[in-house]
């Protein structure tokens, strides 16, 4: 007489089954991973056979952080990042964008001109907004770019020389904060289609490469210059809507109309579509991603915790160290000469592409005529016996 041993029930999740898959591609044996996982070999023998529906439901699940964190033999990122986005009730002031991180010498900001970019870029250890960091913010950008806004409009000098600060009433955010009314919400969606049309493009560019080791190219300069653009997208008419709640009774010469564009995903959705793995993915999944703006995509924390996060230095599940700058050598870049020559070619293409203006055309000329001068001046720094060094 024989006796089984019944085995202990096992719940598997779907990112273990993609990981399975991926391992079975790497050559690993059915035997093993069942092993692993606490499996019989034929249920994992079945995920090979339904590879296509596991795909297509993760494929639905599709995201930066949800696909790296299934990417094999990478370690899942927790970095985040938060955004400072601020306006005038009129739409035709908006600030330069805040971006906030983790990483005080992040590796992709290494040799960049920092003031150059098109978003500031300062960090916090847990990425949260705090004192310091607004206090420098008011003091450094906002009133400096107010006063110089008013100037230009030709206020007064007592207008741009009093800034007066009132503060909300406590638990109103949601409720009558201007950029909390749309403007955050619009930014993030615009942020979600540029971050696909950026992978498209390096899946274009590279198209041996896996789709997942193409997220991973997405580094915190990428994320800056996309939020940048995103910001820089969202309509002065929606910020205009935005003041409405706080300021009800707004003089009609401070809301203006401007044309704005229509927020329509369709023509999105076949873009999306056409990323490595999302062919099947539904329109209403990909509406629902790029609209969506309730899944904050981490932990929530209370007050408490956020203020002990700021205030008493306290680590909140930070890992940064990959990022930062460990002062090593790295490539620098292109040369002087060499971005003449890119510059060139680039003067070349535009000019036979019949959408390019002579406003872009001029600066393509002016980028050009700075690094031949930036070259030349290289070359008189050096001494005249190195030329004639073997």
């Amino acid at each position: 007489m024989t006796t089984s041993v019944k085995r202990k029930k096992v719940t598997v999740t779907m990112e273990q089954n993609l990981q399975a898959l991926f391992r079975i591609d790497a050559g690993e044996s059915l035997t093993k991973i069942a092993q692993e996982l606490g499996v019989g070999k034929q249920t994992v023998s079945d995920w090979k056979k339904k590879r296509i529906e596991i795909e297509n439901f993760c494929a639905k699940m599709v995201s930066a952080d949800s696909l790296d964190s299934v990417a094999k033999g990478h370690k899942e990122k927790k970095e985040r990042v938060t955004l400072l986005p601020c306006s005038n009730a009129s739409g035709d002031l908006k600030f330069p964008l805040l971006v906030i991180g983790k990483s005080a010498k992040p590796r992709a900001f290494k040799n960049v001109n920092m003031s150059a970019l098109p978003a500031q870029y300062t960090s916090q250890k847990s990425a949260w907004m705090n004192g310091n960091i607004f206090k420098n913010w008011f003091f450094e950008t906002f009133v400096p770019t107010t006063k110089t806004f008013l100037k230009q409009k030709k206020t007064s000098r007592k207008s741009y020389g009093e800034i007066y600060v009132k503060f909300l009433p406590p638990n109103v955010t949601s409720l009558i904060q201007p950029m909390d009314q749309g403007v955050i919400e619009t930014t993030k969606r615009l942020y979600r289609k540029k971050l696909i049309m950026f992978l498209l493009e390096q899946q274009e560019a590279n198209p041996l490469v896996n789709f997942m080791d193409l997220l991973k190219k997405v580094t915190i300069k990428t994320v800056l210059y996309l939020a940048a653009e995103a910001w820089e997208g969202v309509e002065p008419e929606t910020l205009q809507k935005s003041w409405k709640k706080l300021w009800p009774n707004i003089p009609q010469e401070n809301y203006r109309r401007y044309e704005t564009t229509s927020n329509e995903d369709t023509d999105f959705i076949q873009v999306f579509q056409e990323l490595e793995g999302c062919a099947e993915v539904e329109a209403n999944d990909v509406s629902e991603w790029i609209n969506g703006d309730t899944d904050v995509g981490h932990q929530v924390l209370s007050d408490d915790e956020i203020v002990n996060a700021c205030i008493e230095d306290i680590e909140i599940e930070v890992d940064s160290s990959e990022d930062e700058d460990d002062g090593t050598d790295q490539s620098t870049g292109p040369t002087h000469g060499e971005a003449t020559a890119m510059l060139e070619q680039l003067m070349t293409y535009f000019e036979k592409q019949s959408e390019t203006s002579s406003a872009e055309l001029l600066t393509l000329r002016r980028l050009g005529h700075r690094t031949a001068k930036l070259r030349q001046s290289s070359l008189k720094q050096k001494n005249i016996t190195e030329f004639f060094k073997s």
